[in-house]
């Protein structure tokens, strides 16, 4: 299956950035969530696979009426735990994960942070191989810093999210999302409020 690493919430499968770049949690996850899907898994073990990514990468966006120039990082250490019985297609994956990107526009540079931990914890099959799964994220996802280095806005808690995935039924990583089925948000987290002209104002 593919890894729900939820990263501020925004389940990976759907797309990192709805809108006007509702969150900037950009290409370096997206391509960190690939190399996730295409390590080999050891089907014999109970710890399928286990390792360390770095990754950095440049974007940019216009989104705020002016060019804005993105200079990001982002870091995880994972592991996936293979299922047991009617669950050995479905992989739990474990991550610590931390990103920052430094968005740069008429002189100013404003920064983008998160890090925190997010555990697939149980799974159900519901038909054949079609299963759902609950992942747990717990940290400070998203935080944004202005040119002076003074935090603007943090969410910090915890994200519960339920969906439905299909494995595909073979004994690697990988697979097809199907649906979301539930989230449940715990602590302050004002970036899903966050309005992007809120963030174009900080280059002002």
């Amino acid at each position: 299956m593919t890894p729900s690493i939820t990263f501020g919430a925004l389940q990976p499968n759907q797309g990192l950035a709805p809108g006007p770049r509702r969150r900037m949690i950009g290409a370096a996850l997206t391509g960190l969530l690939v190399l996730f899907v295409t390590l080999p898994a050891a089907a014999q073990a109970t710890i399928a696979e286990r390792g360390r990514i770095e990754d950095t990468f440049t974007d940019s966006y216009d989104d705020c009426g002016f060019l804005v120039t993105v200079d990001g990082s982002v870091s995880s250490q994972y592991r996936f735990r293979q299922g047991k019985g009617d669950l050995a297609t479905a992989f739990f994956l474990q991550a610590n994960f931390s990103w920052e990107e430094v968005h740069t526009a008429n002189g100013r540079s404003i920064t983008l942070r998160g890090h925190g931990v997010s555990n697939e914890t149980q799974a159900r099959q519901v038909d054949g191989t079609i299963f759902e799964f609950r992942s747990i994220e717990a940290g400070q996802p998203f935080a944004v810093y202005d040119a002076d280095g003074n935090l603007v806005l943090r969410d910090r808690g915890v994200i519960r999210f339920t969906y439905l995935y299909d494995t595909e039924g073979d004994d690697v990583p990988g697979g097809v999302f199907i649906d979301e089925l539930d989230l449940q948000i715990a602590g302050p987290h004002p970036g899903f409020d966050l309005d992007w002209s809120e963030i174009c104002a900080l280059f002002e």
